[in-house]
């Protein structure tokens, strides 16, 4: 803990921080899974197609800095969509549920242990890109027993606002009111994390576990480690 010591809250990013196997967009034998154990009515190859649809469009926007501030949730894009025009509500209702399974992934023991560890030394909290509603994700916080753990959590499908927008990360601060140098933020996404950090003045740590953590950018990472629990010595 001798890195952290002079800090009180630690903030965390989700997807590959400390939830994996997420995004399973491309992957028709889950959403056959999901589809089958949900006993939805609908056609697996044409759920499938309108899937993949909404995340490609979806990821267009979201690479889009004009609409860091404006970002829409899946709902919001199923009904603006000329896609899903022709759909029922039922479909759009189905295609929703199994957008937000396929995007929400698995939290492993080992990080359930190091979540309840940090939350006996800090504050920590959630800062999280999600494009479903934040109620999938919320319970599957309580079903891995963990929703307890945090501050806050801060979804940008909340607020409209994804990373690295310093906005979302002013609401995640809102919630606490401790001094910025007393504030680290752990998260595996170069552009989305470490300079979203930065620029809201915190502690950036870069989890190095993937490509979208290499660096592109001047802004540097205060740490660097490839996995959360090196941090921690967890």
């Amino acid at each position: 803990m001798s890195y952290l010591e002079n800090f009180e809250v630690v903030l965390l990013d989700m997807g590959d921080t400390f939830m994996f196997d997420c995004d399973r967009f491309h992957d028709i034998d889950e959403l056959t899974k999901i589809i089958d154990e949900n006993e939805f009515l609908v056609d697996r190859e044409f759920a499938f197609k309108k899937i993949n649809h909404i995340f490609e469009k979806m990821l267009a926007i979201a690479r889009n800095e004009s609409f860091y501030e404006s970002f829409p949730t899946v709902k919001e894009f199923l009904h603006s969509d000329k896609e899903f025009s022709a759909c029922t509500q039922d479909e759009k209702n189905i295609f929703e549920t199994v957008f937000a399974l396929l995007e929400s992934g698995v939290i492993p023991d080992k990080y359930i242990n190091i979540i309840q560890k940090l939350s006996k030394c800090f504050k920590i909290g959630v800062i999280s890109n999600i494009w479903s509603e934040s109620s999938y994700f919320r319970n599957y916080y309580k079903r891995y027993g963990i929703m307890d753990c945090f501050s806050t959590t801060v979804f940008s499908s909340d607020y409209g606002i994804i990373k690295p927008s310093v906005k979302l990360f002013d609401i995640a601060l809102s919630f606490f009111n401790i001094k910025k140098e007393k504030i680290a933020y752990a998260g595996n996404n170069y552009k989305r994390d470490v300079v979203g950090a930065k620029n809201a003045g915190l502690t950036s740590i870069l989890i190095d576990n993937g490509s979208a953590s290499k660096i592109t950018g001047d802004i540097k990472p205060d740490m660097t480690v490839n996995d959360l629990g090196e941090i921690f010595d967890i």
